[in-house]
């Protein structure tokens, strides 16, 4: 199965106007997390008891900012809030918004009426009541269409949160997860110490916007009957509205739960929502320590979540990390259920397993920071299958990923590449970081930036402790010394830089590991832009992504590599046209290259983040024994002559003699090859058989009978495949009797 999915911000109408934060942590909690967005965007107007408010920063009490208005009339839209000050707390902002993107909005500072200047034209007021100061229940009451022509006074009564939304999340035998029962008293949890996390969105349709986001961690009740936190009422909404909501429970004896609910869109009644315990999909993701991470003893659970709506507008996440008793067992790995199915519902959750395989001390005001491997996206399947995607989310600051990458339709990032995502039925021995891994860099401004990418799409993030960097103006050196101290460092603004990073935080196979990658670029020249190289994956002839093979012949690579340009004044790249790739292989730590040819396939240009798709087969590789392993090197050379080389070791093995199958018999012959109409095709038997060609994920895209001829001819053109590498075989008796790797060329 290939899922192609892209996350687009869609030119950012759909920043949260509001993000309210709740947690009711208990003392002596180990869970470490953070609710991520672009913090620069936002003011921090509450932060007491555990909850806080973040607004837009031009949202809150500048009730002349105009968003795509052009002036304001002489017009005051004056909200009298009604409420019982001992039951609720009144809204910290109300906001005002309308179809066009126009938002406005006022702190509330006890002032009855509210007042904010709006145009003339028609608009929706929200507003969110809370209850009590240990629940802090939600009661969120929307006016909608509004119509405002002349000095207008709106009443807003808590009352008419009159929808009661409770939602309930249940474990794989039908048990509810719950956090145990906090006794203030002697400081103990009854009945388990374990987290539950939830995300509420309230969505406009109309601009794609969310007017409000609210994030929960429950680590602790009070009492057995305390109500969840993420429970809330909501007056009556009309279909230009939905809430998107999920729910994740962690530390249950080392299960983790992650599950999304149906979009409830309109809302006229109370609602009772909870998952299908008969849904969940089981995974354990395993992964393999850093050098680094080995020597720092335990390691520990962790991961990140990402919410998603219609067409990948960014709604918000989590990443979280779990520091609390001996850790993991890396070989066991971390422990999850997923109920986050790409389905008819429009919102979408992606779950990214992670392990902390650091802990570094970065920044005195920071204190120490978490460094994690983590895997690439996630989402639960058919029959118990678990879809893989091509990459994963980095928000830290010192890393490649916090930056996005423009097209014609808007920003995007983070997408399900079709020749890079997977399933975990094809592939059922991954163990993420268990590669070496390459290198994504790119130039912005005074800066550059990496970021270490594994075979799978994973990310290394410890990797930066054991990296060296070096950076040479005009061939002199101007710094030397850790990426940690690099980060502080700014590029000279002048002068032909070269810049080489050196990663030795790998063990592959016993064998010491290393990523060395050089960028050079001109600071000077129009395009001071460096290309580079953005996925490297191997896969065998059934699709499987390994790094080891049998034999030469069962090996191909992929690779996405692009040029991007960063946006000045932005967070994002754009594609630019006119960038080369060159792929070399040599014997492990040999530095003697041989050039394989790459083939580049337009059909599978993807942006984001990929650029340009080629393949290239390994068949060519002669003989050299058993277990050996080999290194490539990649060298992106842009149009303007920047250029970005890299060299992965170890990257694969060829005559691996672990587990090896017989050898298929290959006397039969498929020529010419590559081949672009007539393929022959010799029967080694003559005997009736049947043919069949498999595409490079493994799927069967052509079967169909041969006589017992001892050659017979094969129309290619006819079978209405596009160009790209393929694999052929002879089958008798459901016995492949002969089989070979073929490139078809249109």
């Amino acid at each position: 199965m290939v899922i192609v999915f892209l996350l687009a911000n869609n030119g950012g109408l759909n920043a949260q106007s509001i993000i309210e934060e709740n947690s009711q942590v208990m003392p002596g909690s180990s869970v470490k997390y953070k609710h991520y967005f672009n913090s620069n965007d936002y003011t921090k107007i509450l932060d007491e008891n555990g909850r806080k408010v973040y607004t837009l920063n031009h949202l809150p009490g500048q009730n002349n900012t105009l968003v795509g208005k052009e002036s304001v009339d002489d017009v005051t839209l004056n909200i009298n809030l009604v409420f019982d000050p001992d039951q609720y707390e009144a809204p910290w902002v109300i906001n005002v918004f309308d179809e066009t993107g126009y938002m406005n909005g006022a702190f509330w500072e006890g002032a009855n009426p509210v007042t904010i200047n709006v145009p003339p034209g028609s608009y929706d007021i929200y507003a969110n009541f809370t209850s009590g100061v240990t629940s802090r229940t939600s009661h969120i009451v929307i006016k909608e269409l509004v119509d405002v022509q002349e000095e207008t006074t709106i009443e807003v009564d808590v009352a008419e949160a009159d929808n009661h939304i409770t939602t309930a999340i249940y474990n794989e035998t039908g048990e509810p997860l719950e956090p145990g029962i906090y006794d203030p008293g002697t400081g103990t949890i009854t009945g388990g110490n374990a987290g539950v996390m939830a995300d509420r969105s309230l969505f406009f349709a109309p601009i794609n916007s969310v007017p409000a986001y609210f994030s929960y961690y429950w680590s602790g009740r009070y009492s057995e009957d305390e109500e969840p936190v993420w429970n809330f009422y909501i007056s009556d909404v009309s279909n230009r509205y939905s809430i998107i909501q999920t729910i994740f429970g962690m530390g249950y004896e080392g299960d983790n739960y992650f599950t999304k609910y149906e979009t409830l869109t309109g809302i006229s009644e109370s609602v009772n929502l909870e998952n299908n315990p008969e849904d969940w999909v089981f995974l354990q993701e395993k992964f393999q320590p850093s050098p680094l991470g080995e020597a720092a003893g335990a390691v520990y659970p962790g991961f990140s979540t990402l919410s998603v709506w219609e067409e990948g507008c960014f709604l918000g996440g989590w990443m979280v990390s779990n520091m609390g008793g001996n850790g993991i067992d890396p070989e066991e790995g971390f422990r999850v259920y997923l109920n986050n199915p790409f389905d008819e519902n429009p919102s979408d959750w992606l779950v990214f397993p992670s392990m902390v395989d650091y802990r570094g001390i970065i920044d005195p005001e920071c204190g120490e920071e978490d460094f994690l491997i983590t895997s690439n996206a996630i989402v639960a399947g058919n029959d118990n299958e678990v879809i893989y995607g091509s990459g994963n989310l980095s928000f830290g600051q010192y890393f490649l990923g916090d930056a996005f990458y423009n097209t014609e339709t808007g920003l995007k990032f983070l997408p399900f590449h079709p020749q890079f995502s997977f399933t975990s039925t094809d592939n059922l021995d991954i163990k993420q970081g268990n590669n070496t891994p390459i290198a994504v860099s790119a130039v912005r401004g005074v800066r550059i930036k990496t970021q270490y990418k594994g075979r799978y799409g994973e990310t290394r993030e410890s990797d930066f402790f054991n990296t060296h960097v070096e950076i040479k103006q005009n061939s002199n050196v101007v710094f030397s010394g850790s990426y940690i101290d690099f980060m502080q460092f700014f590029l000279p603004d002048s002068g032909l830089l070269e810049a080489t990073f050196t990663n030795s935080n790998i063990e592959v196979d016993g064998l010491a590991g290393k990523n060395i990658t050089q960028v050079i670029f001109d600071k000077e020249a129009e395009d001071a832009t460096p290309p580079t190289l953005q996925m490297l994956q191997f896969r065998n002839i059934s699709g499987k992504v390994t790094d080891r093979f049998t034999s030469a012949a069962e090996g191909t690579v992929r690779l996405a590599a692009g040029d991007f340009e960063f946006i000045p004044g932005s967070s994002h790249f754009a594609y630019k046209e006119g960038n080369t790739v060159e792929l070399s292989y040599s014997l492990y730590d040999q530095n003697d290259w041989t050039e394989l040819e790459l083939t580049k396939y337009p059909e599978y240009f993807q942006m984001p983040a990929f650029g340009d798709y080629y393949e290239a087969s390994l068949e060519g590789i002669e003989n050299a024994g058993n277990d050996v392993w080999y290194d490539v090197r990649i060298v992106c050379t842009d149009a303007a002559g920047n250029k970005q080389e890299q060299v992965v070791s170890p990257a694969f093995k060829i005559n691996n003699t672990v587990g090896v199958k017989e050898p298929v018999n290959s006397s039969g012959g498929f020529y010419p090859n590559p081949v672009t109409d007539i393929l022959t095709v010799e029967n080694p038997g003559n005997e009736p058989c049947s043919v069949n060609i498999l595409n490079t994920l493994g799927k069967v895209v052509y079967s169909g009978p041969v006589t017992n001829e001892s050659t017979q001819s094969m129309n290619m053109k006819s079978l209405n495949l596009p160009s790209g590498i393929y694999f052929i075989q002879l089958v008798s008796n459901h016995k492949t009797i002969a089989g070979k790797k073929i490139i078809y060329k249109k």
